[in-house]
């Protein structure tokens, strides 16, 4: 009882050195942290919101209506970007990329497991996971600072590429003149998370998250003043309006 309580008493002194030694370093830098934190809480969200979807998987015992494409894009860029703050040394981006890539693995085995044709999914996943190992064995084999640069700008390229995925939203809601097939919510999202991520990374001075994150902020910003310009709606069609009006009235 007594090493009960002792153990009990040790862990209470680490916790309030703890809480002293973070509201110190809180203190110093107010402003600093305050980014920090809100960009923690912010990306911890936006990584979590699948987590309906996996519910909705659960309740149907299906996920063939979803595309695994959106987890496997996250997984590589995540994957990536945790191998590059492994060089760098930055704790806040390797407990932030390491917690996306648990998630990412989370989802898509869940998917795997509703999926009724697992094997072609299977597949992509191991041969995704295959060319990561090798792409981070041979910037192993290289100098730290040339397997750093490798690796920062495999992901930036990743990361610019899938910034072009709102460019073709940009040009779909250009074309149909409404923005209905996207939620105002998700796009919002993303451009304030965008622009933590570059205000943090100009801060740490890392040229390639600038540049992944500033490319991903302006295609997403862009993307966002489309709700601006174009309805979030479609108009009715004459057909649909015609039939509302002929319509009996009970």
């Amino acid at each position: 009882m007594a090493e009960y309580s002792t153990t009990i008493n040790q862990w209470t002194l680490t916790t309030i050195e703890f809480l002293k030694e973070f509201y110190n370093y809180y203190k110093n830098n107010p402003l600093w942290n305050s980014l920090l934190i809100s960009t923690g809480i912010f990306y911890i969200l936006f990584i979590t919101i699948p987590l309906k979807t996996v519910y909705k998987w659960y309740r149907q015992k299906t996920s063939d209506i979803d595309s695994p494409v959106p987890y496997l894009a996250t997984y590589i860029g995540s994957s990536l970007w945790l191998r590059y703050s492994m060089y760098t040394g930055n704790l806040e981006v390797i407990i932030l990329q390491a917690f996306s890539v648990s998630m990412q693995m989370f989802f898509l085995i869940t998917m795997l497991f509703y999926r009724t044709k697992k094997m072609k999914l299977l597949q992509i996943l191991c041969l995704i996971t295959t060319l990561l190992g090798m792409l981070f064995l041979w910037a192993q084999m290289l100098q730290t600072e040339n397997g750093k640069v490798l690796i920062g700008t495999v992901a930036t390229c990743a990361q610019a590429i899938a910034a072009l995925a709102c460019l073709l939203l940009v040009h779909k809601a250009v074309k149909r003149k409404t923005v209905d097939f996207v939620p105002l919510g998700s796009v919002a999202f993303t451009s304030v998370l965008e622009l933590h991520i570059v205000i943090y990374s100009i801060g740490i001075r890392d040229l390639h998250l600038l540049i992944a994150n500033g490319a991903f902020m302006i295609t997403s910003t862009v993307l966002l003043l489309m709700f601006l310009i174009y309805p979030s709606k479609s108009p009715k069609t004459k057909q649909e309006k015609n039939s509302h009006s002929s319509a009996p009235i009970q």
